[in-house]
């Protein structure tokens, strides 16, 4: 943030693929706040988004309020994943031009 960027939002199939070809586990722009999934732009994903199949699910119900692209599934459009906020992973961020 101090350098113009935040966490990248998802808002085109290109840019998820792009994103998911990296083929690593990374944080990239959304989080849930009271039950509501927003980019950090402060827009609702609404229904729309590239889960992976049976998410997002709070698993073993863990509050998982952060969004994870996992590069490891093989469709490239099924790789969002909820999950916890703490734990460290790479994040892909963007910046305006």
């Amino acid at each position: 943030m101090d350098l113009g960027g935040d966490l990248v939002i998802i808002d085109s199939e290109e840019e998820q693929k792009f994103v998911s070809g990296f083929k690593k586990r990374v944080w990239i722009g959304a989080v849930k706040t009271e039950g509501t999934w927003k980019w950090v732009d402060g827009k609702v994903l609404g229904d729309a988004g590239y889960w992976a199949e049976g998410e997002p699910n709070d698993y073993q119900g863990e509050e998982e309020n952060c969004l994870e692209i996992r590069g490891d599934l093989k469709d490239p459009l099924r790789t969002w994943n909820d999950s916890i906020c703490s734990m460290e992973k790479i994040y892909i961020c963007e910046k305006a031009m």
